[in-house]
């Protein structure tokens, strides 16, 4: 897919997604408390939408890594 990297530079774009999860959970109950369970709800949607692009579309590994954090935050 991005040939030249080394092993190192795939397990961070792996582990991005571990990453993300985590901040993810921690944010998710206060944003619905502030925004309320519908309003959460949808920033979670269009972020998933946000990372699924940039993931779709990354032209190389450090966008690769950005967008799984994304999609990690939003799964959390």
């Amino acid at each position: 897919m991005f040939p030249g990297h080394s092993t190192t530079e795939w397990a961070v774009a792996v582990g991005a997604f571990a990453i993300g999860g985590p901040l993810g959970s921690m944010v998710a109950g206060q944003l619905a408390d502030s925004w309320g369970r519908r309003h959460a709800m949808l920033f979670c949607t269009y972020s998933f939408a946000a990372g699924g692009l940039l993931l779709t579309f990354s032209p190389n590994i450090i966008c690769l890594a950005l967008a799984r954090t994304i999609l990690g935050f939003s799964s959390g």
